[in-house]
């Protein structure tokens, strides 16, 4: 093979394929590769995701909703949106002004939030982890990250995603929570958090106290 017959000048056509088992709805990273089609029949392919070795160096790679770099894009979860849940991959080929390919890159969107909460009511002086789902487009329910959930709550104290009661606050009987979709405003859920009333020791009797009752009654008898 010569080196003449595989140069950048005699490719005849590009096909790009991405990593379909990136999860992209938590991850802003997918990997890419390039088949690269010559004129003379033959096929190569880039480093990477396809383990080629016909090298990135011979591509001008971009993308508007993000960067490029040795096959990975990074992306902005807030570009894409703007782009209709698309990544827009750009590929040109350095000394061939008329030669461009676009392709696009799906990623999924979230479509609806609700609340996961894994305890039914808060302790005063504990924190209560507030986590939140998200149901995408794909049919998929992944947690979403804090960063991009906004809370409000009508009493108490939120740190990042914690609610917590003051114990000397023995006024509260329940929280309201809001949570909010950051990157579409119009998704939230709202949950009622009950604050336990009574402590940990009065909620159940002891296996102690119980025995002790049921010596009792068999005096009796």
């Amino acid at each position: 093979r010569s080196s003449c017959a595989q140069s950048p000048q005699d490719i005849s056509d590009i096909t790009l394929q991405y990593d379909h088992d990136a999860v992209t709805a938590l991850f802003n990273q997918v990997a890419i590769g390039l088949e690269v089609h010559f004129g003379n029949g033959k096929i190569r392919t880039t480093p990477g995701l396809l383990r080629g070795r016909y090298h990135w160096k011979n591509f001008s790679v971009s993308t508007p909703q993000g960067t490029f770099s040795d096959g990975m894009i990074t992306f902005s979860r807030p570009l894409v949106l703007q782009a209709y849940d698309s990544i827009s991959v750009m590929v040109e080929i350095p000394g061939r002004q008329d030669w461009r390919r676009i392709f696009k890159i799906p990623v999924p969107r979230v479509i609806q939030i609700q609340f996961n909460l894994y305890a039914d009511s808060l302790k005063r002086g504990i924190a209560f982890d507030l986590n939140v789902q998200g149901r995408f487009n794909t049919g998929k329910i992944y947690p979403l990250d804090t960063a991009d959930v906004l809370f409000k709550n009508n009493a108490g104290r939120l740190m990042g995603n914690n609610r917590w009661v003051d114990p000397e606050d023995t006024g509260i009987h329940f929280i309201q929570v809001t949570a909010i979709y950051k990157l579409d405003t119009q998704l939230t859920d709202k949950t009622i958090i009950p604050v336990k009333q009574l402590p940990d020791t009065a909620s159940l009797p002891t296996e102690e106290s119980v025995l002790h009752h049921y010596q009792q009654k068999r005096s009796r008898r």
